[in-house]
């Protein structure tokens, strides 16, 4: 794909990459990754296992494998095939037919962007259009958008309880050195030696995490069994 001829912004520049690679080559998966996370040598390999889970379980939509941020090792050791729902879309991936599904919602949300900067987008029109869909606690950013479009369509976003990959964004969009610190990425300790096989998700843990991020958007709890640290930025 060619470098893009100006700078389109976060959110349609995943949609330029997005459409290129599910649209134009008709790749049935993709992984998408930006600079700010440094992935473990069994990154790659993780999220294959993950993306063959989802091609045969629709109800996962998101996949990826940083896992909980703030898990020691010893604990990393114990639950090294657990899965728990995903917090933040870093480092994720999905099939092309996730991608699909998610059209529609995708469409809507771009056409409230416009073509002002994404950082000057207007806050209030997409406030608007989640709260006439029922949901009064979502961001604005794109990956917000995400997040609801699948709690709609009873699909989950899920991460590896094992950390194969670390966060180093200090500054960015949603970040700064000061909410870094705060948020302890620095101490993640990412897991050591060879991942054992992952198997799928049960019924009970995705009615669970639909549950709770259900329950988010419209107003209370926080992620479910998406690790303990500090909240989504």
């Amino acid at each position: 794909m060619a470098e893009a001829p100006e700078n389109l912004g976060i959110a349609l520049n995943y949609e330029r990459a997005e459409r290129y690679l599910f649209e134009d080559i008709q790749a049935e998966k993709a992984l998408f990754l930006e600079d700010d996370l440094i992935l473990s040598r069994n990154y790659l390999g993780v999220i294959g296992q993950l993306l063959d889970i989802a091609e045969r379980d629709q109800r996962i939509a998101y996949v990826s494998a940083y896992g909980d941020f703030w898990a020691s090792r010893r604990d990393q050791r114990r639950r090294a095939g657990d899965l728990i729902a995903m917090h933040e879309n870093w480092g994720a991936a999905l099939t092309r037919r996730a991608w699909l599904a998610e059209r529609p919602f995708r469409k809507q949300y771009l056409e409230l962007l416009g073509d002002c900067d994404y950082s000057r987008r207007n806050h209030k029109a997409i406030d608007a259009f989640y709260a006439a869909r029922g949901w009064d606690k979502v961001v604005s950013s794109q990956d917000g958008a995400r997040w609801i479009s699948c709690v709609e369509r009873n699909q989950v976003r899920v991460t590896t309880f094992a950390c194969h990959a670390r966060y180093i964004g200090k500054r960015g969009e949603h970040s700064t050195p000061k909410l870094f610190k705060e948020s302890k990425f620095s101490k993640t300790a990412m897991f050591r030696g060879i991942p054992p096989d992952l198997t799928g998700p049960t019924d009970e843990q995705v009615a669970r995490w639909l549950d709770a991020e259900r329950l988010r958007f419209q107003g209370g709890g926080k992620p479910c069994d998406a690790g303990h640290g500090p909240a989504q930025m």
